[in-house]
C-alpha cells in the first residue's frame, strides 16, 4: 500500500519522537485498522505489533528480556535454572517453552496463562518509554495466531497504563508544560465509558475536574 495511502490518519512510516507511540495507538484504536506496526528504536531494538480493527492484540519483540521463560522467572513461577533448562529443550524440540514447562510439571496451565498475558502486557508497555526510534504501519495482513493470550484492556486503559508506568516524570512534566494555556476537556465519546477504564478515586477526579473550564496548570 503506497505510504500516502488516505485511509491511514498518520504517516505510513516516520519518526517516534514527531508521531510517539501514544499518539499512533490512539489514532489506530480511532480508526479501527487493521496491520502491523513495526518499531524500531536504539541498541537495534526492534517490535511489531498487530492491530486488529484498531486493537493490539500480538507483539513481536527481538528483546531476550521479554521472553516467557525470563518473564516468569522475574515474576518468581520459575527458576532461572528453569528458564534456561528448557529453551534448551527448545532449541532440540522444536516445542515453545510454554508447552515444555508445562509438560514437565514445573509450570500450571493456569500460571502459563497468566505468564502469556504479562509477557505480551510487558512488551507492549515497554513501548511508550520510546522516546525516539522509527516506525513503519502496513495495513491488512494475516492475523497472527493469539489464542493462547490476548489483551482484553480497552486501548484508552492502555494508554494510560503506558503513560504511568513508562514515562519518567521529568518527561510526563514536559509535555503538559506544551499545553500550558489550553482549557482541557474530557471527549464526550468517552464520558460514558469511564468505568471500563479501571481508574483510581483520584484520577477519577481529575478527570472531573477537565470541564474546560481550567488550564491544564491550575488543574
Amino acid at each position: 500500500m503506497p505510504a500516502d495511502a488516505p485511509s491511514l490518519p498518520f504517516p505510513a512510516k516516520g519518526s517516534l519522537k514527531r508521531v510517539p507511540f501514544t499518539q499512533l495507538i490512539r489514532e489506530l484504536s480511532r480508526s479501527k485498522i487493521t496491520g502491523n506496526l513495526y518499531l524500531l528504536t536504539e541498541g537495534n531494538k526492534k517490535k511489531v505489533v498487530f492491530f486488529d480493527a484498531g486493537v493490539p492484540v500480538f507483539v513481536r519483540s527481538n528483546q531476550i528480556s521479554e521472553t516467557l521463560g525470563q518473564t516468569l522467572a522475574q515474576d518468581g513461577l520459575i527458576t532461572q535454572e528453569q528458564c534456561d533448562n528448557t529453551l534448551e529443550s527448545v532449541r532440540r524440540t522444536g516445542k515453545r517453552q510454554g508447552e515444555l514447562l508445562v509438560e514437565h510439571g514445573i509450570l500450571s496451565r493456569g500460571n502459563l496463562q497468566y505468564g502469556l498475558l504479562r509477557q505480551l502486557r510487558i512488551k507492549l508497555l515497554e513501548i511508550f518509554a520510546w522516546e525516539d526510534g522509527r516506525f513503519q504501519f502496513k495495513e491488512g495482513g494475516e492475523r497472527p495466531d493469539t489464542s493462547d493470550a490476548e489483551l482484553e484492556e480497552p486501548t484508552e486503559a492502555l494508554i494510560i497504563a503506558g503513560v504511568q508506568e513508562r514515562y519518567t516524570d521529568e518527561r510526563a512534566r514536559g509535555l503538559l508544560a506544551e499545553l500550558a494555556g489550553r482549557y482541557p476537556l474530557v471527549n464526550r465519546h468517552y464520558r460514558d465509558r469511564l468505568d471500563e477504564l479501571d481508574l483510581l478515586p483520584e484520577e477519577q477526579f481529575v478527570l472531573s475536574t477537565l470541564d474546560g473550564s481550567r488550564k491544564v496548570e491550575d488543574v
